[in-house]
């Protein structure tokens, strides 16, 4: 996962947002992109969510991007879009590609077996784990996954 030299760093659909209101980022599919989008994502996101589910919010969408760089994208880079907006007592998160579609084996509600995931594999699992009602869609050249998090984290 290394950066493209030069690559933009992720932008914000509309600039002087408000905290509160929903969130759009454009970046490239980059590991210092990952890296920016996450600090953005975590400051927007500061006072909307316990401090719990801040942390879990922040570990999932980085399991994700992450994915997208090394797996859909293979490292090359390329765009990513992220929409996260609140509903009720969740954010809905959606985030967009245009890598190698995600492989069916991933889609059930456990996902793939670890034996078959590479690099051992935590990052998958952690996502179903954490994310509720999830969805993907191959729509035209573009990957769409929408899922949920908690607003609260759930004390177990």
């Amino acid at each position: 996962m290394t950066g493209a030299p030069g690559s933009a760093p992720p932008q914000a659909a509309a600039a002087g947002q408000a905290r509160a209101g929903p969130i759009r980022l454009c970046a490239n599919a980059d590991a210092r992109s990952v890296r920016q989008v996450l600090g953005l994502v975590t400051h927007r996101v500061s006072g909307r969510l316990s401090h719990g589910a801040a942390e879990i919010a922040q570990m999932v969408i980085a399991e994700v991007l992450n994915n997208i760089v090394e797996h859909a994208y293979h490292g090359r880079g390329g765009p990513v879009v992220l929409r996260i907006r609140q509903h009720g007592g969740v954010l809905v998160v959606s985030i967009a590609d245009r890598g190698a579609p995600l492989p069916d084996s991933l889609l059930g509600p456990q996902g793939a077996p670890m034996a078959r995931l590479a690099e051992g594999g935590f990052g998958w699992p952690i996502i179903h784990h954490f994310a509720r009602r999830m969805s993907y869609r191959r729509i035209g050249c573009w990957n769409r996954l929408r899922f949920c998090l908690p607003l609260e984290a759930a004390v177990s």
